[in-house]
């Protein structure tokens, strides 16, 4: 182990102080919202929204930032392969699949395949304060399962994913020194490109990088660790108890592939103009599936239409490819206005349930009579 700052660099202590500190961090400047607010209006210019969004070197960091921990990903599964046939090899083989599993488990497992699409926070360029329609949400508040990606950054976490690195301690210390350094220099770089695009919060960057640590910091223990090496060679050593396992692991991975892939969350919201302005007549809304409620709002907001607006908002657990889009069309009969809105679907849905909101200017409250019909 080389002396000096590489040795202090990757002491889990020192890593952990600073990981679980920025947390704290992020957690009390958020209690209210002022700091993430406050950065991502850096950001945001009104009347052009994010501006430098589509500018290098943002776009670079989207598309490239995830790449090295891709990267890593492959290369620490060939080299877990190789460990099982070249004795080079073997002695790196825990190492390797400590980080393999840090980039699976974190970014894969946890941050994209569980709390992105059920945490429900809504992404800045969502929120009511930077043009969107949707409450800001602080970090650790979850809201409906599908209405907002934002918590935590996908694309920083597979960045900071080079901080798994830090299983090679060990055995390189210098390269695990540089992975944790790289991991954190990318990992923020990338998280900075998504809060100019508008995409995440600086909690959303910084929990990114809290999951990570902790899940590489997890699976090197966990791949290191002895006593659970050794109950394991015991354990198969039995062809019935290696029989359960597998069975108990398939099961498992089963139930799991088939939550993630086939009741994913699903919330979003469409609406249209109806340019209602010279309406005298009454106003029928008609939907071709059931909803749970129905509204009428007045306000002044000129995103919701000056002439008036229906909002249809839809959410349900299905594919993850499944989605819902909004068709609509009216016909005048005997002085009275039919909006027909048809809901269309691509995928399957395990459940889908629909709430309809007819926006209108205060000035047009009491002009014309309002129907919703099912």
């Amino acid at each position: 182990m080389p002396a000096g700052p590489i040795r202090a660099f990757i002491n889990l202590k020192i890593l952990a102080f600073f990981w679980l500190t920025a947390a704290l961090l992020s957690v009390l400047a958020n209690l209210n919202g002022a700091l993430d607010i406050f950065l991502a209006s850096l950001f945001y210019t009104e009347g052009q929204g994010w501006s430098a969004a589509g500018a290098a070197p943002w776009t670079w960091l989207y598309h490239w930032g995830p790449i090295p921990g891709i990267g890593l990903a492959l290369f620490c599964f060939v080299g877990v392969i190789a460990g099982f046939f070249s004795p080079s090899w073997a002695r790196m083989r825990k190492p390797l699949l400590a980080v393999f599993l840090t980039i699976v488990v974190g970014s894969g497992l946890i941050v994209n395949g569980v709390l992105k699409p059920y945490w429900g926070r809504p992404r800045p360029n969502q929120a009511a304060e930077f043009g969107g329609l949707m409450d800001y949400r602080p970090p650790l508040s979850p809201g409906i399962p599908g209405a907002g990606h934002s918590f935590p950054s996908g694309h920083a976490s597979i960045a900071f994913a080079l901080m798994g690195l830090i299983a090679l301690r060990k055995t390189r210390p210098r390269a695990a020194g540089l992975g944790v350094a790289g991991g954190m220099a990318l990992g923020g770089l990338v998280g900075l490109a998504r809060m100019v695009q508008g995409d995440h919060f600086f909690s959303d960057v910084v929990w990114s990088g809290n999951i990570m640590f902790l899940t590489a910091v997890s699976m090197d223990y966990l791949v290191s660790a002895p006593s659970l090496f050794r109950r394991w060679k015991n354990i198969t050593r039995s062809k019935v108890c290696v029989f359960c396992a597998a069975l108990i692991l398939s099961a498992a991975a089963s139930s799991l592939y088939y939550v993630l892939v086939h009741r994913a969350p699903y919330y979003e919201s469409h609406s249209q103009g109806l340019g209602l302005g010279k309406q005298r007549g009454p106003v029928y809304i008609h939907l071709d599936e059931p909803y749970v409620d129905a509204q009428v709002i007045f306000t002044q907001d000129g995103r919701q239409g000056e002439q008036g607006r229906v909002h249809v908002t839809s959410w349900g657990l299905g594919e993850r490819n499944a989605g819902v889009a909004l068709k609509e069309y009216r016909e005048v009969k005997d002085g009275a206005l039919h909006v027909r809105c048809t809901i269309v679907r691509s995928g399957r849905f395990a459940r889908l349930d629909h709430k309809v909101i007819l926006a209108l200017p205060p000035a047009m409250k009491g002009q014309f009579n309002i129907h919703f019909v099912q």
